[in-house]
């Protein structure tokens, strides 16, 4: 995504092309259990500090879960 970015001349351009490249697609995640994932779309509006969602009763954004879950801290956070 960092490439697409770079390479992109607007965030228009950026999102199409980001959604071009992964929509449909799979990944394969770095932590826990390394599964498989079918992309289905990409939300820009969020970030992982924005997108927050219950563990265990409590409200936790998607980095704080990362950082405490699997020791993985974001390095974007747009």
């Amino acid at each position: 995504m960092e490439e697409i970015r770079r390479e992109s001349r607007d965030n228009d351009e950026f999102m199409r092309r980001c959604r071009d490249e992964f929509v449909g697609n799979s990944i394969i995640a770095d932590w826990g259990n390394q599964r498989q994932y079918i992309v289905e779309d990409i939300n820009f509006e969020l970030t992982p500090s924005s997108y927050k969602f219950d563990v265990r009763g409590e409200m936790i954004s998607l980095a704080e879960y990362f950082s405490k879950t699997y020791q993985k801290e974001c390095r974007h956070f747009k």
